[in-house]
């Protein structure tokens, strides 16, 4: 096929998805596309575009680019990453064919700490990168999918590759409570054995509420300051008079 080496005017990558089982087309594929066009973090962007109803993404290349990723994210297949970085002289094709592999469905259940189920919390599984698994453009790495609980805090997840979810970690979290505790897949395979079966239970913690006080250099109370919580979801609130807040 044809090629760019990230010289001359910008080209596209005209990309193709199909079932990997079928040969059909999947259309509205989610593509996260991700580039480096000059050394430092400031070199990234990124930006989201998705396939047509015939299965059909066109994605920018730059002239200067120094590394081009484009991940799919679709329920029903295994996320699949290509990678390519012009300067060690890997070729990124003006034309590919991307044939998706049907995922394993994953679920479960979250709880609170007196096992009561919780709607919408957020259940988040993390891959463990390893370098030795990746060979040629193609791959099942990502860095993090996550399903959020819907009624009796049921959830369920289809977008693994059955390779990789021994090297995952799964944790749980809601605003009104302390996250679940992260379980590394790889030492707890009766886990793994309880995803896999859409029966694992994620337990959280009981809420802790946060307070105190927002001082001026003078140790003086500042009212209306703006408190934020960031993890494990964002939450704020503004300070009384005295400069007193309270967070939970």
């Amino acid at each position: 096929f044809d090629s760019v080496e990230g010289r001359g005017s910008d080209h596209f990558l005209v990309l193709s998805v199909v079932a990997k089982d079928c040969g059909t087309p999947v259309p509205n594929v989610l593509l996260d596309h991700r580039l480096r066009t000059e050394p430092g973090p400031q070199g990234f962007s990124s930006r989201q575009v998705a396939t047509t109803r015939a299965g059909v993404a066109w994605i920018r290349v730059p002239t200067n680019v120094l590394l081009m990723e484009v991940t799919t994210r679709t329920e029903g297949f295994a996320d699949t990453r290509l990678r390519w970085e012009p300067p060690l002289g890997q070729r990124i094709p003006t034309n590919y064919v991307l044939r998706l592999e049907r995922a394993v469905t994953l679920g479960g259940q979250v709880v609170d700490a007196e096992g009561q189920p919780v709607v919408g919390a957020k259940v988040v599984i993390y891959l463990e990168p390893k370098a030795s698994e990746i060979r040629g453009a193609e791959s099942h790495e990502f860095d993090s999918v996550s399903a959020v609980t819907g009624d009796e805090g049921r959830w369920t997840l289809t977008r693994l590759a059955p390779e990789v979810i021994g090297r995952c970690r799964v944790s749980a979290n809601h605003p009104d409570h302390q996250p679940a505790e992260s379980i590394d897949l790889a030492s707890a395979p009766e886990v793994e054995k309880a995803l896999r079966q859409q029966r694992n239970v994620l337990r959280l913690a009981p809420g802790r509420v946060l307070r105190g006080t927002v001082v001026d250099d003078r140790g003086q109370g500042i009212s209306d300051a703006r408190v934020v919580i960031r993890f494990p979801a964002s939450r704020e609130t503004l300070t009384s008079a005295d400069g007193e807040f309270e967070l939970s």
